[in-house]
């Protein structure tokens, strides 16, 4: 794995806690929250707007029409409920080629209507959360394993861990780690990394046919 310096600090950072909101609804004008439908698989997800942005709330939990895509950590169904499903790069992509225009305008494995983020809006998520809150706070406020935040957005993202396929997993409790649709080079692309020991954002790259991580996707 090529590692890039850190880009973004967060002092206490916040991204997991579940937003499923009963009583608001998608018409009312100041709804910055709500719940959809996958209607490929019946699956309900959190979102939610932050800045110009609207994201999932949740990871991505779709395991495709045979059942094959992606894999639970540990093997575990109910790791999979909990944190989403860890998914290498190609099979995020689903065949498509990489972006790094903002938006992506790639819809790879997100339910339709959505799109998996490049690294630009994931820069954008973060430039946001540094300009308006003191904090800088996207991580959960439970769930870390002693490193928990505040969850000011309501991003609300849990530490799903990682997988090299093949090999153990790795990091459930401790480390979060999200694809982006970007390629750097020809055999890798960027992901975007909490964990619970520090306060900061971190930005890498990973072989696109080797690392299991989780997916966010942004609203098109």
């Amino acid at each position: 794995m090529s590692i890039s310096k850190k880009i973004k600090s967060f002092t206490t950072a916040a991204i997991f806690a579940a937003v499923m909101l009963a009583g608001c609804s998608e018409d009312e004008p100041e709804n910055k929250k709500g719940v959809f439908t996958d209607s490929r698989d019946g699956q309900q997800y959190a979102w939610v707007e932050i800045g110009s942005q609207v994201w999932m709330a949740g990871n991505l939990n779709y395991a495709g029409a045979e059942s094959n895509l992606g894999t639970c950590y540990d093997g575990e169904p109910g790791n999979c409920a909990t944190y989403g499903r860890l998914y290498n790069w190609l099979t995020v992509m689903s065949g498509t080629s990489g972006s790094s225009a903002n938006p992506s305008g790639v819809r790879g494995i997100c339910p339709e209507g959505w799109h998996v983020p490049s690294d630009a809006e994931w820069a954008a998520l973060s430039d946001f959360a540094v300009e308006n809150v003191a904090g800088r706070k996207l991580k959960a406020t439970s769930g870390w394993n002693g490193g928990n935040g505040t969850d000011d957005f309501g991003f609300s993202a849990l530490p799903g861990g990682r997988r090299q396929t093949g090999e153990d997993y790795w990091g459930i409790g401790e480390h979060g780690e999200w694809w982006s649709a970007t390629e750097q080079g020809t055999e890798s692309a960027w992901f975007w990394e909490m964990s619970s020991n520090r306060g900061q954002v971190y930005r890498f790259t990973e072989f696109r046919d080797r690392g299991e991580k989780s997916l966010r996707c942004v609203r098109d």
